[in-house]
């Protein structure tokens, strides 16, 4: 059996997806393919690419403020100037880039070792543009599909947040943020030859008691609500959704949080794993679960 996993978009929260691949591979599933939007297509390309959990887990680091390149000096011009400067987004995306760019090596999709594809947006063309490590079985409608690309190029396009980011050029393509149509490619990872797919969802629209003092936060609400709506039909064809209620709190740029949110994954995970076992292998016998520990690597 094969075995596809869904990453869902959700910014600094898309760092439960690490917790939850580590308890996956200790409970022994063997992932056959991987898909992604936005923050989960970066942990889908590393984890594509060869990346072990322990390593990705390495390099959160990584993962500070400084990697929002602003564009001050277009800000500048911007307010300066009024109308006479076209301003698309707030930060370049060059500094992201150049991490995926660099920790994959400048690969390709054929260099990735799973399956894997990866959700962006085209802003002129209205569809979801696809970048698969190889050819996409059954219709898929309002998709494009490109096979040949670089790893940096389709998580960058795929992480494109409008509006924070400027929007991707590739080809004569202009990419954002795939959440605007497919926030978990579910399907994608059943077109890669998936038989069970387990969908990993970060959006959450519970009732939160907060100022929303700011631009940041105000469109992080904005974006979280109307991606739950959508991930809800999408994610009704998996056959496990997992929703780590922790880490579907954090703010979407809250980089303070990325060990929690790392956390919160692996805990939901290993608590959902009864359930887990029990959609994917229904005839096997479950021996009794022990109390989740988080590895003291997830920790320090």
């Amino acid at each position: 059996m094969k075995i596809g996993l869904a990453l869902g978009g959700g910014g600094i929260a898309g760092c439960a997806h690490l917790g939850v691949l580590m308890a996956l591979e200790e409970s022994g599933f063997d992932i056959h393919c991987v898909t992604g939007t936005s923050s989960g297509a970066l942990i889908a390309a590393l984890y594509a690419y060869g990346y072990s959990t322990r390593q990705m887990l390495g390099m959160v680091s990584e993962i500070t403020p400084k990697m929002l390149d602003y564009d001050i000096a277009a800000v500048f011009r911007k307010l300066l100037r009024g109308n006479k400067v076209k301003l698309q987004g707030l930060a370049k995306g060059k500094k992201l880039y150049d991490f995926v760019f660099s920790k994959t090596g400048g690969g390709t999709g054929a260099d990735a070792q799973r399956p894997a594809a990866f959700v962006a947006a085209d802003l002129k063309g209205v569809k979801q543009v696809v970048f698969a490590t190889q050819p996409l079985s059954g219709e898929l409608p309002g998709r494009e599909q490109i096979n040949d690309f670089r790893l940096a190029d389709a998580v960058m396009a795929s992480c494109s947040i409008p509006l924070l980011f400027q929007p991707y050029r590739f080809g004569e393509r202009l990419l954002v943020d795939g959440g605007v149509l497919n926030n978990c490619p579910v399907e994608e990872a059943r077109a890669l030859g998936a038989d069970k797919i387990i969908a990993v969802d970060l959006t959450n629209i519970e009732h939160q008691e907060t100022s929303y003092d700011s631009m940041i936060n105000m469109l992080g609400r904005i974006v979280s609500i109307q991606l739950s709506m959508q991930v809800k039909q999408t994610c009704a064809q998996a056959d496990v959704l997992l929703q780590p209620d922790g880490a579907g709190r954090v703010g979407m740029l809250d980089f303070r949080q990325t060990t929690s949110c790392i956390e919160d994954g692996y805990r939901y995970a290993k608590n959902s794993m009864g359930r887990i076992r029990e959609a994917l292998i229904p005839d096997l016998e479950l021996p009794a679960m022990a109390e989740p520990m988080v590895p003291s690597l997830v920790l320090h």
